[in-house]
């Protein structure tokens, strides 16, 4: 068990390096706003997952389950809340064919 929960905590820390690197990689706020919802769902949840199974049953583990089910449902409004109200408020990106902002 604790191979596999080392693991799971290695693949949550790839998750999160491949989002931030998506985050300085693209040039559009939406497509970092969706690198970031990478880090915050993916990379958050193995990391987390992977610590539930090396600790095993104890009351810590219960705390971080109870953190895991509030990131599983607030990570996912925010970056939704997030991306919507940029989109109502108007704002729009322009890039032009080479990939470079105008």
């Amino acid at each position: 068990m604790e191979i596999l929960g080392y693991t799971l905590i290695g693949l949550g820390f790839v998750f999160i390096l491949f989002g931030l690197l998506g985050m300085f990689k693209f040039n559009s706020f939406f497509k970092r706003v969706l690198a970031s919802s990478l880090i915050d769902s993916a990379g958050f949840v193995t990391v987390l997952v992977g610590v539930l199974i090396l600790k095993g049953a104890s009351y810590f583990s219960l705390k971080i389950a109870l953190l895991l089910g509030i990131g599983l449902i607030i990570n996912p409004i925010t970056t939704h809340i997030i991306a919507l109200s940029a989109w109502k408020s108007g704002y729009k990106e322009d890039v032009c064919d080479d990939g470079t902002n105008s």
